[in-house]
């Protein structure tokens, strides 16, 4: 698997980061947006009489910005990346504001180093990264895990883990161990979420099991101010979020207790059991069940036949093995978690 950042790293990212965000509850018709050298910039009064720079906010649009602007205006995803070439940037600042005047909601703006990385329902619960570590940190070192890969993407925070205190063997001589995922998106691609993860020590495969994972979305109360900067000080966010950070405890235990290892092995032991008749037909289920492009197809394969397991198990751990290889950390982690369908499925 992906061990992504230093821990060192990973620390220096996150604190940054936390000092470095703003949040703001905005009505839509209230949000301008206009071109600036190539790309979209909105902007939007801070007070209801602004006097001076100070009174605004204005900030460039990052990808996962322009994702959710095009989703939350209803334009089609194809036509906002057209639009959004900078030869059609006028035609984009004039697209998003016409529909922008059309709504009544409002929404929560997520920003970091001055420029918009979330629009998002003003009902959406901040449940973030520094805050997540903070409560997470202890409660792994308490466990005895030791963290084994880490990342913030532009969509997503990862920390992978291991205790090194459960092991099973699927096959002689194939032993796997039991650990944890922990994610979580502050900008709306996902809950926070803890899953199963299982490593395979002969290749330091990592398998994610979606059926046995524990999800909290990001939906709380519905923000009353109009237009506010919604920075909380730390003994506010403590107060709101400590019996929430208290169960994520005992979901943790729970994750890597011996009963999810017992519910993994048990899995795993049968898909090493199941024999792949047709290697051509098992592929293309494979891909097809999974969505794989063709590069990821393709190394799928490589993987299965230099594997040389020609079972639900060994083409799992292609999967797995292929993870390694794609450039994107998010589909790293999405093909790792993908491949747990292959615990159940049929590809004879």
């Amino acid at each position: 698997m992906k061990t992504g950042l230093t821990l060192t790293d990973f620390a220096l990212q996150l604190e940054r980061e936390n000092k470095m965000k703003r949040d703001f509850i905005v009505s839509a018709p209230k949000i301008k947006a206009y071109p600036i050298n190539g790309d979209l910039e909105i902007a939007f009064a801070l007070k209801d009489q602004p006097e001076a720079d100070t009174d605004y906010f204005a900030g460039k649009m990052v990808k996962t910005g322009h994702e959710q602007l095009a989703s939350f205006l209803n334009i089609p995803k194809a036509y906002y990346d057209r639009m959004l070439q900078p030869e059609n940037i006028d035609l984009l600042a004039k697209n998003a504001q016409w529909w922008l005047d059309k709504q009544s909601d409002r929404r929560m703006i997520r920003t970091l180093d001055g420029n918009v990385r979330g629009i998002l329902s003003d009902r959406y619960r901040r449940l973030d990264n520094y805050d997540l570590m903070t409560a997470m940190i202890p409660i792994l070192m308490e466990a005895g895990a030791d963290i084994v890969s880490c990342q913030i993407t532009d969509r997503k925070l990862y920390v992978k883990f291991l205790t090194h205190q459960m092991e099973g063997e699927v096959k002689k001589g194939d032993i796997v161990t039991l650990g944890g995922v922990i994610s979580n998106s502050e900008v709306g691609f996902g809950a926070l979420s803890i899953q199963p993860l299982i490593l395979r020590k002969v290749c330091d495969n990592g398998l994610i099991i979606n059926d046995l994972a524990y999800r909290k979305y990001h939906v709380g109360r519905k923000q009353k101010e109009e237009t506010i900067d919604i920075t909380y000080s730390d003994e506010t966010n403590t107060a709101i979020d400590k019996a929430f950070w208290l169960k994520t405890r005992d979901v943790i235990k729970e994750t890597v207790s011996q009963v999810t290892m017992d519910k993994a092995l048990n899995l795993m032991k049968k898909a090493a059991g199941i024999e792949i008749k047709d290697p051509q037909v098992a592929m293309e289920i494979t891909s097809q069940k999974l969505g794989l492009n063709v590069e990821e197809s393709g190394s799928v394969l490589t993987h299965l036949i230099q594997g040389g397991d020609l079972t639900s198990w060994g083409m799992l751990n292609a999967v797995t093995r292929a993870a390694q290889d794609v450039e994107s950390f998010d589909r790293s982690v999405e093909l790792e978690t993908l491949a747990s369908q292959l615990l159940t499925m049929r590809l004879n």
